[in-house]
């Protein structure tokens, strides 16, 4: 499955406080600059330009001299601010100045070069061993989301299995706030990561806790998101995907889609949407490749719930204002759905037959254009054809008007002889058109 690249974060609100149960309104997770989102990957840092009190365009050659002594890297930031600040955590006075120095030491890490003198000065272990010694939640929060930002530099470094273990630690936060650090860090490391042997059953448990007990749709975003990098794949330990993974990732994002939280055709509704079904789908991937017959009995078992939100996304799909113009998020979706769907061998639904037959109709016709959207929803179709019979199929297919059903069955016809159907569709072909 496709990875989403990894994000850098501003500083919250100073006074944003809340438990992890707490309702609240989703805050921007990526640098905002001007109102623009950026992001970075992990193989490619874009430098985020950050405002300061400094403009390098009014100071003279003399000055630009002096500052560039302590600078970072070719920015304007001190050096020696940085390690003044790093001092301070020997022995916290946590007060209103402290926390705006971090809290700038946080924006910093948006350059490329600061977060690699923070990886000289052994900002890693200076923040596992802070975080372990200190109880103030705002502290906690700042300093993982900073060490969050750090990680995502593509250093040829990496911290100690007792350094994450640390952080780790913290998934035991009643401060929805750190947790929200947390697991950014946890996908920060899981993105960099071939596997992931620092999560253990106790971390995923308390991952499946949040999942399904919290109501915070930042925090649901974040945990769903990680519990996706984490096991892309296969990077996580084979014994911990299980059906309690399954359920918690429904049951997250029925609390998120399945109430006024969110909408579909929202930012953070298509987000909901592509998480839950990467997990799905990761999931899936571990039943086909450990052969895991159990948990997909398990999963089958309770597949009801599943695919109550698969008819609703796929129904949203199947009208052409929501289908057009395709989207990466709209191929992901079907070709999602595609993978489950025959992993799982889900059985044959009127209404998905009917929305798929509608939306393999409206990209049939720009089939050359959305190829991989194409062969994917064909293929959905064939084997929901393949799944049905012929009355049922014939029943399902006059809701469609005669040129559409024609279009669509003329399709099948010439596209998937590699299905086996239980009748002729020719024959079924000729009765409907």
């Amino acid at each position: 499955m496709e990875e989403h690249e990894k994000d850098l974060e501003d500083v919250p609100d100073m006074n944003k406080k809340n438990s992890i149960i707490e309702s609240g309104e989703a805050m921007d997770q990526l640098i905002t600059i001007d109102g623009e989102e950026r992001i970075t990957s992990h193989n490619e840092f874009e430098p985020v330009p950050l405002t300061n009190n400094l403009n390098a365009d009014e100071l003279d050659p003399e000055t630009t001299a002096k500052l560039r002594g302590d600078a970072i890297g070719d920015t304007l930031y001190s050096q020696s601010f940085v390690l003044k600040t790093l001092l301070k955590f020997a022995d916290l006075n946590w007060n209103q100045q402290f926390e705006e120095d971090l809290c700038f030491l946080w924006d910093m890490t948006a350059e490329k070069s600061v977060c690699e003198y923070l990886w000289e000065l052994s900002f890693p272990s200076v923040a596992c061993g802070a975080v372990a010694k200190y109880t103030e939640n705002r502290f906690i929060e700042i300093v993982i989301g900073t060490l969050a930002n750090v990680l995502c530099v593509g250093c040829d470094k990496t911290m100690t299995k007792e350094e994450i273990g640390v952080i780790i630690q913290e998934l035991d936060s009643d401060d929805h706030l750190v947790l929200i650090q947390v697991m950014r860090f946890i996908s920060s490391v899981a993105f960099s990561s071939s596997e992931t042997p620092f999560i253990d059953e106790e971390a995923m448990n308390r991952l499946c806790f949040v999942l399904n007990n919290s109501i915070n749709t930042e925090l649901l975003l974040k945990t769903l998101e990680t519990t996706a990098k984490l096991t892309v794949d296969f990077k996580l330990d084979k014994n911990l995907v299980n059906s309690s993974l399954y359920n918690a990732v429904l049951t997250a994002y029925c609390t998120l889609l399945g109430s006024a939280y969110l909408e579909l055709d929202t930012k953070d509704g298509i987000l909901a949407c592509r998480y839950m079904l990467e997990n799905v789908t990761n999931i899936c991937g571990y039943i086909d490749r450990f052969e895991n017959a159990t948990l997909k009995l398990d999963i089958t078992e309770n597949l009801d719930g599943f695919l109550q939100e698969a008819i609703k996304i796929i129904k949203y799909l199947s009208q052409e204002e929501n289908l057009l113009p395709v989207t990466d998020d709209t191929i992901f979706f079907m070709s999602a759905f595609q993978y489950i769907f025959i992993n799982l061998n889900v059985n044959y639904s009127p209404e998905i037959f009917i929305a798929i037959s509608k939306i393999l109709y409206i990209v049939s016709e720009i089939r050359n254009e959305v190829e991989r959207l194409f062969e994917s929803t064909l293929e959905l179709e064939c084997f929901l054809i393949s799944r049905s019979t012929k009355q049922r199929i014939f029943k399902d297919l006059k809701l469609l008007s005669k040129h559409k059903r024609k279009t669509v069955l003329d399709v099948v016809l010439e596209n998937g002889p590699k299905f086996h159907f239980a009748f002729d569709l020719k024959d079924l072909k000729d009765e409907v058109t």
